[in-house]
């Protein structure tokens, strides 16, 4: 029988049993918690080995009423939009800025153009242009889903550069500059409808 959840509390040698139960149910969402301050590398390494959420001991309410958020959305649920804006990515006028998009998740700006699909000179130049607005919604919506899960922009950061299961092991940052900010953000879409990858 197959669990709904697996939750790991525990220092790094807990990572060996996310291993093994992601390679037994790997659409069972896997919860990771520690306790003392791991090594550095230990929340990469969880992401890495199929962990859906990785938080330290005291961000464990906030990030387990996240993940119960998530498991109980109903399928084709939507996402309200207020829940989906991110502020820090908005200038005065309202309009989304590539530059700020691309500060506040750790990329660079030729990443988010790779991922919006418009040349990095164009973008560099005219950062909040009409033709950048809609793939910089995508990545809005992306972002805030991931804050929304994960409850910290560290560990959100952490994620898009953690090899994954999901992306045959590669880290989600390649998804998106490889595939475009519109399917990473499907893919977390469906994950908030509880669809499998």
């Amino acid at each position: 029988m197959v669990p709904d959840l697996v939750v790991a509390l525990g220092p790094s040698t807990v990572l060996v049993e996310v291993k093994l139960m992601r390679a037994v149910a790997p659409h069972v969402p896997i919860f990771v918690a520690w306790v003392d301050h791991p090594e550095e590398r230990f929340v990469s390494e969880a992401y890495a080995a199929g962990a859906t959420s990785v938080v330290p001991a005291e961000h464990v309410d906030l990030a387990w009423k996240n993940l119960l958020q998530v498991l109980s959305e109903t399928k084709g649920a939507g996402t309200a939009v207020h829940d989906t804006l991110v502020r820090a990515f908005h200038d005065q006028s309202g309009r989304l800025d590539a530059t700020r998009v691309a500060r506040v998740m750790g990329l660079t700006l030729s990443q988010v153009a790779k991922a919006i699909g418009v040349t990095p000179s164009a973008l560099s130049k005219r950062p909040t242009a009409g033709a950048a607005q809609a793939g910089l919604r995508e990545l809005e919506f992306s972002w805030a889903t991931l804050l929304e899960m994960l409850g910290e922009e560290e560990l959100a950061r952490a994620w898009l550069h953690a090899g994954h299961p999901d992306f045959s092991g590669k880290p989600p940052l390649d998804y998106l500059t490889e595939g475009g900010a519109k399917r990473l953000s499907d893919y977390l879409r469906a994950g908030l409808a509880g669809e499998t990858a």
